[in-house]
This record gives structure tokens, C-alpha cells and sequence, in this order.
């Protein structure tokens, strides 16, 4: 950037220029990996009765540009300029040569930036559908220290039912379950293969549960192993949670009745439509099951119904006793 370069001529590249800079289509049309001059890209007399070359180039005194596009996957380009101001020379056959040679090293950086942030996105996507199906989720290192946890695996700790958090680590309630637990976690990190895993809570009841490998990045160039930790609950029909935690709760008719709804996948409008209530209505109904509950999600409503033994292993469940 020039000497002087205000931080606000970002922003409004961001908003308003960037949609309007015909250096981008000019560049875009020319042959992948080529590095030209700016007025090889767009030509010189129409280039500089242009808005963005009047308002947001000249202003801030930059003159000399070359620039690029870089090609990721089939259907994706990057455009790429640097620029210099006015009191500089302009970019030599050398430094756009040099530029060329280093085209096919951008991609390729880009590619692998691009395989990672994907990964990361699908891997999100799916633990966020495991959370809404009721599991319980950990993300553990070798040692057992946990990263990330979900409500349902949080709510095991809490009543200390078959976990439980020891100086940062997670612990099973038995020593050797603890031990043979410790074990699979470190083979799983170090063989990538998952493993099947029984959880036994002091009430006497059997999760399922099952260990699976995770990739987890420090960086551009640096990723890692951890363990994910799926455990399956146990359910009930939706319409026996429903009944069950209503009672517990002491909920109204018409707040069970909701409750029920929404676990069956109706929104707060269909849910209105059909009832022939308005929507202030049902919305009073549903901060009332917020209140009762403890939660502030619908989608948290919806695991307390799918997940009902984390409440029903609690003998405490009524509010107040």
C-alpha cells in the first residue's frame, strides 16, 4: 500500500469497490497463471475514466499494478493484484516473470488451505447431526484431556453418572473400565482405526458408545490425531419422553402438547397454524418450557426428549425438590 493508506479505503473496497474494479473481469478473462500489467488487463484510456480507478485508486496515489488469477478445483478463480504508488517504478519484465513462476506454488498452498477448511466443515456438520440425534460427544487427545463437549455428554459429568472431569481429563466411574478406556483411546489415535466401547453408569445401566479417529489442525501445514467419543443413549418413543417429562415438570396440557410437536420437526408457525393459536401465543407457551426445562433452544427441548434417561437417572427431577 502507498505511504499515507487510510484503513478505511478497505472497507469500502469491501462494500462498494470491489464489485466495480475492472481489473478483476479483465484479468479473469486473460489465460490461467498469465501475470500482465494492469493495462494489458483493462486498456489504459478506459481504464482511467473508470469510478474505481477515480475515486479509490488515484486517492490513495497508487498507479502501477500487475495481476493474476489463480484456478482451485474446476469451478473456482482467485484474482490476485499488488500495486504500487505513483512515485515508484513500474513492475519490471523480471519481477512479472518471477510472479509466473510462483502461480502454480499459490494453488497449490490455496488447494491445501481449501482441503482443510472443507474438512473441517464436513466433520462440523456431521458432529452437529450427532448432537441433534441425542449423542453424546467428546473430542479427547491422548491423554484423555478434552477439547470440545456437547450438552449431553456435559450432562454425564455433571451427575457424575458414568464419567467424570479429573484435573482436565475424563475419567470412567470404575477403575479398570477407566484403564481399558485409556487404552482404546491411545490405539485409536495411533492405529486410526475405531473402537467399540461399553459405558456402565451407577445406575446399572449399559451405553453404547463407540471411539472413531479425528483429524485436528494447528495451522496451515499442521494437523494432528484426537479421539471423538460418540456415546448412544438409550430412547424412548418420542411420544413416552414427551408424557414422561411433562409429568416431571409438572408442564401444562398445552405446553406437553407443544413440547411434542416440536420433537416431531414442527416449527413455532406450523405448530400455530394448526392450533389455530397465534404465534405470541405459542411463543409464551414455549418460554414457558424454557423456564421449566432449564434450556433456552428449541433444539435443546428436542435432546431433552430424545436423551430423556440424562434427566430420569436424576431422582432430583422435579424442580425445587
Amino acid at each position: 500500500m502507498s505511504k499515507g493508506f487510510e484503513k478505511p479505503y478497505i472497507e469500502s473496497y469491501k462494500q462498494h469497490y470491489v464489485r466495480i474494479n475492472p481489473l478483476i473481469p479483465g484479468t479473469l478473462a486473460l489465460p490461467t497463471g498469465k501475470v500482465a500489467r494492469m493495462f494489458e488487463a483493462v486498456p489504459k484510456d478506459r481504464f482511467e475514466r473508470t469510478e474505481y480507478y477515480n475515486d479509490w485508486l488515484m486517492p490513495q496515489r497508487l498507479k502501477f499494478a500487475i495481476g493474476t488469477h489463480l484456478t482451485l478445483g474446476t469451478s473456482t478463480s482467485m484474482f490476485v493484484a499488488f500495486h504500487r504508488h505513483q512515485g515508484a517504478k513500474d513492475y519490471s519484465d523480471e519481477t512479472i516473470e518471477f510472479l509466473g513462476r510462483m502461480v502454480p506454488h499459490f494453488e497449490r498452498a490455496l488447494s491445501i488451505g481449501n482441503r482443510f477448511r472443507l474438512q473441517d466443515a464436513l466433520e462440523i456438520a456431521q458432529i452437529r447431526g450427532l448432537d441433534q440425534l441425542g449423542f453424546g460427544i467428546v473430542r479427547l487427545d491422548r491423554r484423555c484431556s478434552i477439547y470440545d463437549i456437547n450438552p449431553n455428554a456435559e450432562e454425564l459429568i455433571k451427575r457424575d453418572l458414568g464419567m467424570s472431569l479429573r484435573f482436565g481429563r475424563l475419567s470412567l466411574v470404575s477403575p479398570d473400565h477407566d484403564r481399558h478406556f485409556r487404552g482404546l483411546v491411545a490405539k485409536v489415535i495411533d492405529e486410526r482405526i475405531a473402537q467399540p466401547l461399553e459405558i456402565s453408569l451407577r445406575n446399572g445401566e449399559r451405553l453404547d458408545a463407540v471411539i472413531v479417529p479425528t483429524h485436528h489442525h494447528f495451522g496451515p501445514t499442521v494437523t494432528g490425531v484426537h479421539a471423538l467419543l460418540l456415546i448412544k443413549f438409550k430412547h424412548a418413543s418420542p411420544g413416552q419422553s414427551v408424557d414422561a417429562l411433562g409429568k416431571a415438570l409438572r408442564l401444562t396440557q398445552a405446553e406437553t402438547k407443544l413440547l411434542g410437536a416440536l420433537a416431531d420437526g414442527k416449527t413455532i408457525s406450523e405448530y400455530s397454524q394448526e392450533n389455530h393459536l397465534s404465534r405470541n401465543t405459542t411463543r409464551s407457551q414455549l418460554q414457558a418450557l424454557f423456564q421449566k426445562t432449564g434450556v433456552s433452544r428449541q433444539a435443546d427441548l428436542v435432546r431433552l426428549v430424545y436423551s430423556p434417561n440424562l434427566m430420569q437417572a436424576d431422582e432430583g427431577l422435579h424442580r425445587g425438590e
